[in-house]
């Protein structure tokens, strides 16, 4: 029996083992939404009342604490209703990926109106439908339509078809994918852990190879013949033309134009570049939001956003690629968070980032220092390449082996063939 749903053309992740029913979601659970805290109770709620749900929580799998909490009588005033312990949230809406997210809760607790509470019936067990609905994640996105401001409702949502075999055949699947997607999700975070390691290494490196405490230490004004600092209004952005440089864009001694990519129009660039256009080489750094990300010019022409100011080494005294790598070690970094203001996020005034000292070595020591560093960055860029395709090869092989178990596709232990 195919699983599919003739209202909509809507692919499910069917066929389905064929000695398997299958029903509406409507018919084995129980579906409604959350509620509407009434208009007269405080934005901020306290602990040790009503436990409440907000729809952010659903991107955890299991969710054992509230969000935060209403008063007795604000629950009484809402249109809220109690969701029992191992029951299912699904948002209904929500920014990224949070529309058409599954979470079991396991305590009772209330949500708010974004979220459907789906209470299994005896036909259905909690994990395996929970299982079920994660397998159908882009399906279930898609009743909502193509506008990602659509969200799902209570009608949509009760006729996701579901596959019903025994009862004790459905636990069985559900336990062999917690067990084996949690063999699969340690992997995955071991070889992100390996990607942070490599990163550590790199700082270790750039200390040791850059930062010379026995130097003669410089102050950032006499290393840099010019400084260009873009920050004040954002240029006018337009959909092609000139790529635009934002703070976002730097990230770990790189400039990451890939994701999030912005521009500026030809015309708006040579009117914002005014103040200095840059050259390859020439270092960048952030000056706040975030504070202390360096990276080099690699490509032109590129335009600069506020919060980067850009630096034109001396080269009688540093070469732009010693000076990044000065920029980046963890002893100057510690200098420019001293250095810093702010409360929710640092920043730095142009003056004060000019008075910093750097110790400099002859040039000899700063092209070896380069050198190695470059070396181990690119044994890094390797490692990562690899690790990323094991990780992308990993998430894919979680989803098919869910997809497979609930669909009976595989033969799982405890489930008759």
């Amino acid at each position: 029996m195919t699983v599919a749903d003739s209202s909509d053309a809507t692919r499910w992740t069917g066929p389905v083992r064929a000695a398997w029913r299958v029903g509406k979601l409507r018919h084995v659970a129980r579906i409604f939404a959350g509620g509407t805290p009434d208009k007269t109770e405080p934005r901020f709620w306290e602990e040790g009342t009503v436990p409440w749900l907000n729809s952010g929580a659903v991107n955890d799998w299991l969710i054992s604490e509230p969000t935060t909490y209403i008063s007795d009588d604000g629950f009484r005033r809402s249109s809220a209703k109690w969701i029992p312990a191992g029951s299912l949230v699904l948002a209904l809406a929500g920014q990224g990926k949070t529309k058409g997210t599954v979470a079991r809760i396991a305590a009772s607790m209330t949500c708010n109106q974004s979220m459907a509470a789906i209470v299994p019936s005896g036909w259905v067990d909690n994990r395996f439908l929970q299982w079920w609905l994660h397998a159908n994640y882009a399906a279930i996105r898609s009743l909502a339509g193509g506008d990602l401001r659509d969200g799902l409702n209570l009608d949509l949502v009760g006729g996701i078809p579901v596959p019903l075999p025994q009862l004790d055949f459905q636990r069985a699947i559900a336990d062999f994918l917690d067990t084996e997607t949690a063999r699969i999700e340690a992997l995955i975070t071991k070889k992100g852990r390996q990607v942070l390691l490599g990163h550590e290494r790199i700082a270790a490196v750039l200390e040791t190879a850059a930062w010379k405490p026995g130097e003669k230490e410089m102050r950032l004004n006499r290393l840099v013949r010019r400084f260009v600092d873009y920050r004040g209004a954002t240029p006018e952005k337009s959909d092609v033309g000139i790529p635009l440089v934002t703070a976002g864009h730097i990230k770990n001694g790189r400039v990451d134009l890939v994701v999030d990519p912005q521009f500026v129009s030809e015309e708006t660039y040579r009117t914002w570049m005014s103040r200095g256009y840059p050259s390859i080489g020439d270092v960048l750094m952030t000056m706040e939001a975030p504070l202390g990300e360096v990276a080099q010019v690699e490509q032109l022409p590129i335009a600069l956003a506020q919060r980067v100011i850009l630096m034109k080494a001396d080269e009688q005294f540093v070469t732009a690629d010693f000076l990044a790598l000065l920029l980046r070690t963890p002893s100057f970094q510690a200098r420019l968070a001293a250095a810093a203001t702010g409360s929710t996020a640092l920043g730095i005034r142009a003056d004060r980032l000019r008075s910093l000292s750097l110790p400099v070595p002859p040039v000899d020591e700063q092209l070896a220092a380069v050198g190695r560093v470059r070396r181990a960055a690119e044994q890094l860029r390797q490692l990562e390449k690899r690790l990323n395709v094991q990780r992308r090869l990993l998430h894919e092989h979680r989803q098919a082996l869910i997809t497979a178990a609930v669909t009976g596709e595989l033969d799982v232990p405890g489930v008759a063939p």
